[in-house]
């Protein structure tokens, strides 16, 4: 188990990790009630899920990923889901994605040295979600390697550094969330297909000096 192999402690009612974990190559992992941090020069994700020889799965259920390098990484057929979570304090971004199916719900993303949720490609879900005062966009959803598909609800993103939310290259439902107060508007790309924004409240966002309170619709691709 677990124990074989990380050193452990208990604090909190959770079980606190010193080192990574990832899940690849056709693994199934469900983790409840983890703390994962950083001891030392530790690289790469706090939770990782990798499917490149097969599809891998991992859920991340109320927990704690804290000063990582990235908070939770899926690459390559990943099935990943973070419910009940706070990811805080990584360097760069709090999730990334690329090629995955990604879940996040009732989970906190806060103070990340980077994009709150970068998305490359893949399918991201964001439900009931706090993206709060990181140091780039709440949601970058870039398609930046191949489109998304994104469903966003019932969130908050606000006090970002960049863009509360981007849509680079995909499609997307962007319904009953609250996006203000970033440095950027929401901005919606030209290789964006079928995109449903309703019933968000979008406001006091900011573009160079003034006000962008509202969506940017691109012509050029980014």
């Amino acid at each position: 188990g677990l124990g074989d192999v990380y050193k452990r402690q208990v604090a909190d009612g959770l079980v606190t990790l010193l080192q990574p974990f990832a899940a690849n190559d056709g693994a199934i992992v469900a983790m409840s009630g983890f703390r994962v941090t950083r001891v030392g020069q530790v690289l790469g994700a706090g939770v990782s899920c990798m499917g490149f020889f097969g599809t891998s799965s991992l859920d991340f259920i109320d927990g704690e990923i804290i000063d990582m390098q990235v908070g939770a990484a899926a690459s390559f057929s990943c099935k990943m889901k973070i419910a009940g979570t706070t990811i805080s304090g990584s360097e760069s971004a709090g999730v990334v994605t690329s090629a995955s199916k990604v879940t996040i719900e009732d989970s906190v993303i806060v103070n990340n040295g980077g994009d709150g949720v970068l998305g490359r490609n893949g399918v991201v879900n964001v439900s009931n979600v706090q993206v709060v005062n990181n140091a780039d966009m709440g949601l970058n959803l870039s398609g930046e390697l191949d489109p998304v598909t994104a469903n966003v609800t019932g969130s908050t993103i606000r006090e970002n550094r960049g863009h509360g939310l981007l849509l680079g290259r995909g499609k997307a439902v962007i319904t009953n969330n609250v996006i203000a107060d970033n440095g950027g508007p929401v901005f919606i790309g030209s290789e964006v297909g079928t995109t449903e924004l309703s019933f968000n409240t979008i406001a006091e966002n900011q573009a160079g000096d003034d006000d962008a309170s509202g969506v940017v619709l691109s012509l050029i691709h980014i």
